[in-house]
């Protein structure tokens, strides 16, 4: 951190070293943000990891958002979930909020429908919590299991793009 001034840090698969670890790391590691990956969807269990973090990956809420977004289940399911963060986490803006990740099949692998996944982009990046928009999403990018879901972007970025554009103007929109 400090060879190289980074101002954050992201934390693979957090729950793979002891948590004594994580709390001797935070202190070494001083006021650099910290957000860890924590690959479950259980509030109580992932809220043991924020509360030695102080920010993790939004894994209960993606997996929420892919329920009501992607398989098409009640908006109620998410007015729950969001209820119950305000219960498990103190600070709900430094939570990550994602619907693609290279760990997981890409939303256009389970779900065709694009006004759908614009409907979850669009909470994704207005949701109050830190948005993540994996690499790809901008160009419908609709791999499977991994590492399908790792496409090369580098001969196919395309900013005429429907999403490209989408996004761009969904953030020009939040500022």
């Amino acid at each position: 951190i400090s060879d190289y001034n980074f101002d954050a840090v992201r934390i693979d698969t957090v729950p793979e070293v002891p948590p004594w670890f994580w709390k001797e790391w935070m202190q070494e590691v001083g006021d650099t943000f910290q957000i860890g990956e924590v690959f479950n969807g259980r509030l109580d269990y992932c809220r043991d990891y924020y509360d030695i973090l102080g920010s993790i990956l939004s894994y209960p809420l993606y997996f929420t958002l892919r329920d009501v977004f992607a398989h098409q289940q009640s908006m109620n399911k998410l007015e729950d979930m969001l209820k119950q963060y305000n219960s498990y986490f103190s600070d709900l803006s430094v939570l990550g909020t994602f619907i693609d990740n290279h760990d997981n099949q890409r939303f256009l692998y389970v779900q065709k429908d694009v006004t759908l996944y614009q409907n979850a982009i669009v909470f994704t990046l207005l949701n109050l919590g830190i948005p993540i928009i994996y690499y790809g999403t901008e160009q419908e990018f609709a791999g499977g299991n991994d590492p399908a879901n790792r496409e090369i972007l580098w001969n196919n970025m395309n900013t005429e793009s429907l999403l490209y554009k989408y996004i761009a103007s969904i953030i020009g929109f939040a500022k």
